[in-house]
């Protein structure tokens, strides 16, 4: 969902074209938009601050997607 696995083998089985077009497309557009009239969109931020996030420490995807979604109002 955040693209942070950066193993190679990982990224076809892994690849996710609805989270691509979210990230690369939608949240942008989405940031854009708001910023314009001066009303950032928090969830969008805290997405796109997510896929950019890289280092050893953090939490694995799975747990990051899951709080994520919580966030969102859905529970898995």
């Amino acid at each position: 969902m955040f693209g942070q696995n950066q193993n190679p083998e990982a990224v076809s089985a892994l690849s996710w074209s609805e989270a691509e077009r979210l990230k690369e497309e939608m949240a942008k557009e989405i940031e854009a938009t708001r910023s314009e009239f001066g009303q950032p969109n928090p969830l969008c931020e805290r997405f796109l601050l997510l896929c950019s996030e890289r280092g050893e420490n953090l939490s694995g995807e799975p747990k990051r997607a899951k709080k994520f979604l919580r966030l969102l109002g859905i529970d898995w």
